[in-house]
């Protein structure tokens, strides 16, 4: 089937059920048959097991496995449900006249069902996402490990004149040539029966035939019974493989648990030393307090944190500070000039008096600074510098005396 002349079929028909995610749809499907051009897209009615029908995308054909050194074609079945890629695919096998299922493979019940891992694991949100045709390829993979078909074994002779007079030996059932051939029987004794005893049945009276239905009776019980005790030994393994799984969990929870309460008892008693810390805290607080409203300290003033060493240093101290506070007189004075809370008269008599104590001060200082220069000590206060005269200095709006 050529994939030019699909894909516009294609189209139209993967639209027409799926009205979304077409084009992921679509995509899937064409990479598929890109690599298995033997199974073929078509829209056909699926019934779930609950009695549910709907119209699905199938895709049936054969898919090329490899089996000790030789290539088969298993016919498959693969529907895609209406969710699709959100749900991964449901495959069936789809044996032919001449195939059985295989009940005890792994990955394929007896009713042709796949449940393969990739389909296990299928999720479409991570950045890589499942692909119908990955999905396929580990079926191939798988199936040319323990193909999921064997051929059918030959009907057993009713009467012994049917029987021919040479009967030459069979080696195995033949494939047919065609590309749905079955994998080989994987069960020698179906494959390959047994004609070592055919001139004996020559031989044999009208009541060994009676006997035939009987001993064929018996075998198909023998092979229900055996079918029923795999089924049964495959479901047990699985209880058992989930019960493991659950047990499983439930020691490591049990872990999780134990290492939580040991934590937690670990925060606990940190907590508890910190309590206590801060409950050591608040009381010595507490007693502080109390002691200071019992006897409170004695008030204290700039003066007392400010102590000069010696008297030079105490006058030089006094000095520098009257300067500074005559200087800050003069510019409020000017300020309430500006404002018009004092006269021009007033400002000019208040301005005369403080700058001759200012200019007797200014005098001292350097008077100081050498006397103690004298006596070895060390200057820690700078002397005042006058600014020169500029438009911010309170001196500047100064009338001038007559």
């Amino acid at each position: 089937m050529s994939i030019t002349t699909t894909a516009p079929s294609l189209t139209a028909l993967v639209t027409g059920v799926y009205p979304r995610n077409s084009e992921a749809i679509k995509e899937n499907i064409l990479s598929l048959l890109n690599i298995f051009p033997a199974l073929t897209p078509s829209k056909k009615r699926f019934i779930a097991n609950d009695g549910f029908e709907c119209d699905l995308v199938c895709l049936n054909g054969t898919v090329p496995v490899t089996f000790k050194g030789g290539e088969y074609h298993i016919p498959v079945t693969i529907w895609l449900p209406a969710n699709f890629p959100i749900t991964p695919p449901v495959c069936y096998i789809s044996p032919t006249s001449t195939m059985l299922v295989n009940p005890e493979h792994s990955f394929v019940d007896k009713d042709g069902h796949c449940a393969l891992p990739y389909q296990m694991q299928w999720d479409h949100n991570i950045s890589t996402a499942c692909s119908l045709l990955e999905m396929v390829l580990q079926m191939c993979l798988l199936f040319g490990q323990n193909p999921p078909v064997y051929a059918k074994p030959a009907t057993p002779p009713r009467t012994v004149s049917q029987l021919p007079n040479k009967t030459p030996p069979k080696k195995t059932l033949p494939l047919p040539p065609s590309k749905t051939s079955p994998i080989p029987n994987t069960n020698p004794t179906f494959n390959q029966p047994n004609h070592s005893n055919v001139n004996n049945h020559r031989t044999v009276t009208t009541t060994t035939t009676t006997t035939q239905p009987t001993i064929s009776l018996k075998e198909k019980l023998n092979e229900k019974v055996i079918q029923e005790y795999t089924e049964f030994c495959r479901r047990c393994t699985n209880e058992i493989d989930q019960e493991l799984v659950v047990q499983s969990r439930s020691e490591k929870a049990k872990e999780d648990l134990v290492n939580g309460e040991r934590d937690l008892i670990s925060e606990l008693e940190k907590l508890c030393l910190e309590y206590d810390k801060v409950e050591q805290e608040i009381q010595n607080v507490l007693y502080t307090t109390t002691t200071l409203n019992e006897n409170p300290p004695t008030p204290y003033t700039v003066n007392d944190f400010i102590q000069a060493s010696t008297p030079h240093s105490q006058q030089l101290l006094n000095t520098v500070a009257e300067y500074h506070c005559i200087d800050d007189t003069l510019y409020n004075l000017e300020k309430g000039l500006h404002a018009n809370v004092i006269t021009p008269e007033e400002y000019l008599k208040h301005v005369r008096l403080l700058c001759r104590d200012q200019f007797f001060v200014q005098a001292l200082i350097p008077k100081i600074k050498k006397e103690m220069a004298g006596n070895g000590v060390s200057l820690v206060i700078p002397s005042p510098r006058l600014p020169p005269s500029s438009p911010h200095s309170p001196h500047s709006n100064q009338p001038n005396q007559k």
